[in-house]
């Protein structure tokens, strides 16, 4: 039986391509940066109907799912389900090993102290999380949070937000056995997002922060291809995130 931590490197490597990619659109000037407050009203003008109500899912994994959850408690009235998977929702110290990738030239040193658990970022959104979670129940929005248990960046009690919101209908957390990528590709994962965008709605997807769009790429494979296509993974500019 292989190993979380084989598995978490195998699918490292297998990151690495995107990775790569990522550095040189961002080097070269040709990546293009979305953010959700551009998108979100784009797709739900492109994709209301009279049979769906005005309103779009949200995927993210780590940072990305930090950054979907803040935008999704400031307009909860436009969400319909949100997953994140390994999120360090309380902050991580396990952000140092990653401000050794800076020599790639993606991001800014400056970005990697939000995260820490005394960081602006992670105060903010659990200050947000505190006072906005009501929004949440009263629009029957459903969060689904996915806690790596093998995380080789953030502990499991980094991740739950039990602890911020108690127990709530528009909360669900579930664990699975895999490192900080491999988090996201986990059949238990896959089966989650398949039970989120049951729904119908379109969905956005924001990518962890040392890659791009294409993260999602695998786990579009995984989909069923009517649920696959309506997923919009976009190039999010993290640098920005206050």
């Amino acid at each position: 039986m292989v190993s979380a931590k084989l598995r978490e490197a195998r699918r490292w490597l297998k990151l690495g391509k995107g990775f790569i990619k990522s550095r040189n659109r961002y080097l070269s000037g040709e990546l293009k940066h979305t953010t959700l407050e551009d998108i979100v009203p784009r797709l739900i003008d492109e994709n209301y109907s009279l049979y769906y109500p005005n309103k779009v899912n949200l995927i993210g994994h780590s940072f990305g799912g930090m950054v979907a959850l803040r935008y999704a408690l400031d307009h909860p009235d436009e969400i319909g389900n949100v997953v994140t998977i390994a999120s360090a929702y309380n902050g991580t110290t396990g952000i140092y090993w990653q401000n050794l990738m800076r020599f790639a030239g993606l991001y800014d040193s400056r970005l990697y102290g939000q995260l820490l658990p005394s960081g602006g970022f992670v105060s903010r959104l659990g200050e947000k999380i505190r006072n906005n979670w009501s929004g949440f129940e009263s629009e029957d929005v459903l969060l689904t949070n996915i806690i790596a248990t093998a995380d080789e960046f953030v502990k499991p009690k980094d991740v739950t937000l039990r602890p911020i919101v108690g127990y709530s209908r528009s909360l669900f957390e579930t664990g699975v056995p895999e490192g900080h990528c491999e988090a996201a590709f986990n059949p238990v994962t896959i089966q989650n997002i398949r039970f989120a965008l049951r729904n119908g709605l379109p969905t956005i997807a924001l990518h962890p922060i040392m890659y791009d769009s294409s993260f999602f790429d695998d786990i579009k494979n995984k989909l069923v291809p009517t649920q696959a296509k309506r997923i919009v993974a976009i190039d999010y500019d993290y640098v920005t995130v206050q």
